[in-house]
């Protein structure tokens, strides 16, 4: 009879799981650097507010930054079918407004299967993820799209994801340049073995070209349009230094 009620108990535990252990899974599964802020419901159904941040807590104060970083206006919305998790069928459902229609994702033979979509954000001001962008004050408008996604969580596969990520940036501005906007750009992801990535400049006053800089994180170059470097100058004397014809600015991984 007691084994029964605890296991009752138990079960009903789990089922009303506080909707604070996504926010520390999500914490765990991204290294602190994506957090769930203000949820609400259950571990089962509830909601937050996406919360990124760039900096690695463990080097910061970490009572300070639990709650800083970049949150995004519109919550996150999650539903968790236990019964389709154990059946390798659409487990998790995302919804959030921006969303192209709501994110069903499955979990079969260690593989998270994510569909393609496409998710477009209002303008966003990025002088919360810290420095160096609390100097510069970048705002822009952002769109994430995706191909079918398969991201495997057993680390012995030679090729652990499969997928495409884009990440469209436009009308990039920054507070402190008189240029308003500083042009569009797009950022290519190709997931799996040998993962690969360009950050290509569509339009604008500012060329941004990127790179992995081994050891050092990514490297950013800057090349201003000649008839606007002068109005520039403060704006690139911000974000890096200067080497040959371009302004460097290095971002930590």
């Amino acid at each position: 009879m007691i084994v029964i009620v605890f296991l009752i108990a138990m079960i009903a535990a789990i089922f009303h799981a506080p909707a604070t252990w996504m926010d520390e899974l999500a914490a765990r599964v991204t290294q602190d650097r994506l957090r769930l802020a203000q949820a609400s419901g259950t571990l089962w159904q509830g909601q937050a507010f996406v919360l990124v941040k760039l900096q690695n807590s463990a080097k910061e104060d970490m009572s300070a930054s639990k709650n800083s970083g970049l949150v995004l206006p519109e919550p996150l919305q999650w539903r968790i079918n236990p019964f389709a998790l154990l059946a390798g069928g659409p487990a998790l459902e995302l919804s959030m407004q921006g969303l192209d229609r709501p994110l069903r994702i499955a979990w079969r033979d260690q593989v998270l299967q994510v569909p393609a979509g496409q998710l477009d954000f209002p303008r966003l001001d990025f002088a919360a993820l810290g420095s160096p962008w609390n100097s510069l004050q970048p705002s822009a408008r952002l769109q994430l799209r995706w191909s079918e996604l398969l991201i495997s969580a057993d680390g012995q596969k030679q090729q652990s994801s499969i997928g495409r990520v884009n990440l469209g940036i436009s009308d990039l501005a920054a507070r402190i340049s008189p240029v308003q906007p500083l042009g569009s750009y797009e950022w290519q992801v190709e997931l799996g073995q040998g993962k690969r990535w360009e950050l290509r400049t569509l339009e604008g006053v500012l060329d941004l070209r990127a790179m992995p800089d081994p050891g050092r994180g990514i490297r950013i170059e800057a090349r201003p349009k000649p008839a606007e470097e002068n109005r520039l100058r403060p704006l690139l004397s911000l974000m890096g230094t200067r080497e040959a014809d371009a302004t460097v600015m290095r971002l930590l991984p």
